[in-house]
Order: structure tokens, then sequence, then C-alpha cells
């Protein structure tokens, strides 16, 4: 049974060699959501990592100019444990680490496309 939900968005497409974290949030407790608002604090208990912008929370689509359409691959993550060993120092990558550790449940994906 799902006890908890990851929610990120990731720009493969960003002008890095590793793309760009735009957004984590974890430890969201399945019985406090839904849906999550744009621009309200995490439900109850959730924690937020800090994106490659290098602050905690959503940092929007913004592609450079003239570098074409990305690729914002937002994906939802339920897990078989309350919490995540981590904590709001912790890379985005060893988040995901940690929740391939505590063992996947299943996963939803939804990429959205923006360019100017």
């Amino acid at each position: 049974d799902t006890k908890s939900l990851v929610v990120t968005c990731y720009d493969p497409d960003a002008p890095t060699v590793s793309g760009f974290w735009h957004w984590i949030m974890y430890d969201i407790s399945p019985s406090n959501v839904s849906s999550l608002e744009s621009g309200a604090e995490p439900p109850e208990g959730a924690k937020l990592l800090k994106n490659d912008a290098g602050f905690a929370g959503f940092c929007g689509a913004a592609p450079p100019p003239g570098h074409g359409t990305h690729r914002y691959q937002f994906c939802v993550t339920a897990l078989p444990v309350d919490k995540l060993p981590i904590d709001e120092n912790t890379s985005p990558a060893v988040c995901h680490f940690n929740m391939f550790g505590a063992g996947v449940l299943g996963r939803a994906f939804l990429t959205a496309h923006y360019g100017r």
C-alpha cells in the first residue's frame, strides 16, 4: 500500500549536461492530498528539496529564448514508506536513490512542452 508520494518536475532539454530539476516535493501523505494548488504551501508533513535554481519550491518553465521547445516531465511516485531518510539539503539524485531503495510501488508521468 502507498504510504507516501514524491512529485517531481524535470527538464531533460535544459542546456546543461545533466538536465534541470524544477521541483521535488516528498513525504506527501496520500491521505492528506488529492491535488496540489499552484503557488500553495506544501500539504501538511510534505517537504521540498532545492531545485537546480537553488531554492525550495517550483521553478517555472523558462527555456532560454531561441533554445526550442523543452519537455517538462512531471512524475508522481508512490512509495511503501511514510518518510524518506533524507533532509532538505539532499540532492535530487540522492532523493531518487532513496526512493528506489524504499521500493517504488508505481509511477505516473505527464510531459508538458514549452518553448519561446
